[in-house]
């Protein structure tokens, strides 16, 4: 296409165009109903934008993948953001952490009714572990606003041999930062081998609050792993876990490191292998400064712990794990393990 002509959009799919550089006889808005864009000067790039942020009523600016659109409102002045995914997109995630947030932003990711799927392909990478979106700082928050609540975002490994990896983390949550699932779907379907750890959340000192949603523990990964220290608050939404531990609270480290978790509400369906709530000391022997407090939500269990075929309170099934696996489910005086 020549300076000054026309640019013919047909063979892109939904969604909205950016154009990159090149000046405009006027706005391109005018021309996205016949997906044409009369332009003329410099030569310009054709990007196919899939998230958009909404900076004022008149202003919303567009990013072709989602690292760029997080790196965007980081370093806006505001803080409080939303990110709109407009379509399905997936991306590839290369080496240890894909997007850090550590700007003390309250950032929302609005799945918006679409599928964000990330990929780790093993024969490329050379690190041993990977965490999609690591929130060092601030407050990351997903929902759904489409209303249907049909959107997920998704974590998967590819091509797993030759390499083994360790660790695999869609969302990290480090000491002074928060996580809330609102609404919307996660899913991590990244384990392949058999020491490995995926997570679809990870708390190590942050806090993780999960109030609506789902979080799907697929291929022997876990939904959630309080790891040392940390807080996990649930008082909705559902989560499920097919091979593994559905909530899997780890100590690695003695000391003044707590863990606590709190469950008011939500439902948890245990489809078989681990236990629905795991509770497991490494090196140091026993569970210390960790405390599970339960007070409702309602918990199914197949196939797992000892084939319970019933559906009861949640509070009233841990306390029956912990009289029946008293050698996985580690409490001491110090830190009891408790259901209220």
């Amino acid at each position: 296409m020549g300076v000054g002509g026309v640019a013919d959009f047909e063979e892109i799919n939904g969604g909205q165009i950016e154009i990159v550089s090149g000046t405009f006889t006027k706005d391109p808005s005018d021309y996205l109903a016949d997906r044409s864009v009369i332009v003329e000067g410099t030569t310009y790039t054709v990007v196919h934008s899939v998230l958009g942020v909404e900076i004022s009523r008149t202003q919303t600016e567009y990013f072709s993948d989602l690292k760029s659109a997080f790196d965007y409102v980081q370093n806006l002045e505001g803080d409080n953001y939303v990110i709109d995914v407009l379509e399905d997109f997936e991306f590839k995630v290369d080496n240890g952490r894909y997007i850090t947030l550590n700007k003390g932003k309250n950032i929302t990711l609005n799945l918006n009714g679409h599928h964000v799927h990330g990929i780790m392909d093993a024969h490329e990478t050379i690190t041993s572990w990977a965490e999609m979106i690591y929130v060092k700082n601030g407050h990351f928050i997903v929902e759904d606003l489409s209303g249907d609540e049909t959107g997920i975002m998704s974590f998967e490994q590819i091509n797993p041999e030759p390499k083994t990896w360790y660790g695999n983390y869609m969302i990290n949550v480090q000491s002074g930062a928060t996580f809330t699932l609102k609404s919307g779907t996660l899913t991590n379907n990244t384990k392949h081998s058999t020491f490995a750890i995926a997570v679809s959340v990870e708390i190590e000192g942050g806090t993780a609050n999960i109030e609506g949603g789902k979080i799907l523990g697929v291929n022997s990964t876990s939904c959630i792993r309080p790891y040392n220290s940390g807080t996990l608050n649930i008082s909705g939404g559902y989560l499920s876990a097919t091979a593994y531990h559905m909530i899997f609270i780890q100590q690695h480290e003695s000391g003044s490191n707590k863990i606590e978790v709190n469950i008011t509400g939500g439902e948890f369906e245990h489809l078989g292998g681990g236990h629905a709530i795991s509770c497991f000391a490494t090196n140091v022997g026993q569970l210390r400064n960790c405390t599970v407090n339960i007070n409702g939500g309602k918990l199914h269990v197949k196939n797992g712990l000892d084939s319970y075929e019933k559906n009861e309170d949640v509070y009233e099934l841990l306390d029956k794990i912990l009289k029946d696996n008293p050698n996985t489910n580690q409490t001491t005086s110090e830190g009891a393990v408790s259901a209220k």
